[in-house]
């Protein structure tokens, strides 16, 4: 009986898969000295939300255990939360688990860059008196 339970293993034919069912708007903003993620779900969130890692400590600002909501803003520190640094690149992942304990299919990682390798030049414009005139600063 037990070779024919081997026989029928059917571990192959399961599959687990990213999924971004539940998220309306995950996004990242880079700070001086920290990166902000704000993430919208589309249901009512009940379970952790960390950077990888950082589940067993339990300590914020890398570990958020939502009573209850939808909408979460998360400030990682550059210096905390096991964040690489490498050329001025800082990088981290987010994990968002729904279960308090347990990773489970529909839960997801995201992968959190803050790149200030290189230089940015940014176009400014204001309008200025009249509507049809604009100023480029």
């Amino acid at each position: 009986i037990a070779e024919e339970i081997w026989q029928q293993d059917l571990s192959m034919d399961m599959q687990i898969e990213a999924s971004t069912e539940g998220f309306d708007q995950v996004s990242l903003r880079c700070g001086a000295e920290k990166m902000i993620v704000d993430l919208k779900t589309s249901d009512n969130f009940s379970g952790v939300i960390y950077t990888q890692g950082s589940f067993y400590s339990r300590q914020s600002p890398c570990f958020f255990d939502p009573l209850h909501g939808g909408n979460y803003t998360m400030n990682i520190p550059f210096d905390q939360c096991k964040t690489e640094t490498e050329d001025n690149k800082y990088r981290n992942i987010l994990v968002v688990q729904h279960d308090d304990e347990l990773i489970t299919p529909g839960d997801a990682a995201f992968i959190l860059e803050c790149d200030f390798s290189k230089s940015r030049d940014f176009t400014v414009s204001a309008e200025l008196g009249e509507p049809d005139k604009r100023q480029v600063i």
